[in-house]
């Protein structure tokens, strides 16, 4: 039986997710209304998928949850009423299962959760979870943040969000600077001291690649 977490703010879109849900014989690990609550849930229980609000209650939005979701191994769709282009870009850089604009049917959304089961059922299995989270402010392991400078907080989070796959050197660099490699070798010496369970490696004339041992 696939594990799903509902974050939704508004109690009746919730509850007829949740009815979806039960009809599919999907387990619903809880309800959540805000990040608090999503990380209280997670403690608990690991979902399969999770359904995300865009506008969520507190300070931390939907995507930014999505994103911390993301670097856990936890696919998710959004459901939002936002319908504004920069919203839909900002979300979809995320690679979401979906991006559901409300109002929904419930027809509408059981046909996105069979196809999201039939993806996860067709998914490898992965033998752990990433346990390094990337804010836009912060690098968290193990839910607390890493005291990193804010080059340090770049390149980690660029190697964390590209994990397992290697990321060139171009890439660690913005329009405005210019290719320092040395500087970077420095960066990343530092990371190695600093990131536990983390293993980054240099791929001759090409760039950087972090994976984590298990």
């Amino acid at each position: 039986m696939k594990k799903l977490l509902i974050i939704e703010d508004n109690w009746m879109m919730a509850h007829m997710i949740e009815d979806v849900a039960m009809i599919l014989k999907i387990e619903v690990v809880g309800i959540a209304d805000s990040w608090d609550e999503t990380e209280k849930l997670l403690t608990l229980n690991k979902p399969n998928f999770a359904i995300v609000d865009i506008n969520i209650n507190g300070a931390i939005d939907g995507i930014k949850i999505a994103r911390r979701l993301k670097e856990m191994g936890i696919v998710f769709l959004f459901l939002t009423a936002y319908k504004d282009m920069d919203t839909i870009k900002e979300a979809a850089e995320l690679s979401p299962f979906s991006y559901l604009i409300k109002p929904i049917t419930p027809e509408n959304l059981m046909a996105t959760f069979l196809l999201i089961i039939k993806k996860l059922e067709e998914a490898p299995e992965f033998p752990f979870i990433c346990e390094y989270i990337v804010d836009n402010d912060d690098i968290l392991y193990k839910n607390m943040a890493l005291n990193l400078s804010k080059n340090e907080r770049r390149v980690l989070g660029l190697l964390i969000k590209n994990i397992s796959h290697t990321v060139e050197y171009k890439h660690f660099f913005s329009y405005e600077e210019e290719n320092n490699e040395r500087s970077l070798r420095n960066i990343v010496v530092k990371l190695r001291k600093k990131c536990p369970g983390l293993i980054i490696k240099n791929i001759k004339d090409v760039g950087y690649i972090a994976s984590l041992t298990k």
